[in-house]
């Protein structure tokens, strides 16, 4: 993916994307082509190789620079840390919910999970507390639990308030809605 600051290769970056997420909103990822990408684009085949390896790093694109909550990541740990991690994931599952459910309905969510999960292993400031033969292991835990909770979220209808799924994310990262007592 290019990662430079030329004007023209952004902005064709930007129109490639934006052609993405237009034709997955009418057609399954699977069934759109890179060409078909490029004629919504406006751009070459060239242009899209130069810019991009795949669809798939289209999407990444996107996670990273329309829809980047790595940048909101707390640090520090403890139950505070718990409790801002849950508020930050569940603003980025609201606001992005439209992204998510494109990705839901195309069963492309292990795009979501890697994206969550190389964002949480690059900042080791996230999982300070973690020890660090551990860290890999505890960003895979986060990211699939997000991600899990994004997909189930959007498959539901987005029916929960931010305030509920704030408050779901952190008893189910947190472990306690497993500890909850049933009569």
């Amino acid at each position: 993916m290019y990662c430079g600051n030329n004007r023209t290769a952004l902005e064709s970056q930007r129109q490639i994307s934006l052609a993405l997420i237009e034709l997955m909103s009418s057609s399954p990822f699977d069934k759109i082509s890179v060409s078909s990408v490029c004629a919504c684009a406006g751009v070459s085949r060239q242009t899209f190789y130069s810019l991009f390896s795949s669809k798939e790093n289209v999407v990444l694109f996107i996670l990273r620079h329309d829809c980047c909550c790595t940048d909101v990541f707390p640090k520090g740990g403890g139950d505070g840390y718990l409790t801002q991690i849950s508020r930050v994931f569940s603003r980025y599952i609201i606001e992005h919910r439209g992204l998510i459910r494109l990705l839901s309905v195309n069963n492309k969510t292990d795009l979501l999970h890697g994206f969550l999960r190389d964002a949480l292993s690059e900042n080791s400031f996230i999982i300070s507390s973690v020890q660090p033969s551990q860290r890999a292991y505890a960003a895979d835990f986060i990211a699939a639990g997000i991600t899990s909770i994004a997909d189930t979220f959007v498959r539901q209808g987005c029916n929960l308030s931010p305030v509920s799924l704030e408050q779901l994310i952190r008893s189910m990262l947190g472990g306690s809605i497993f500890s909850s007592s049933r009569q």
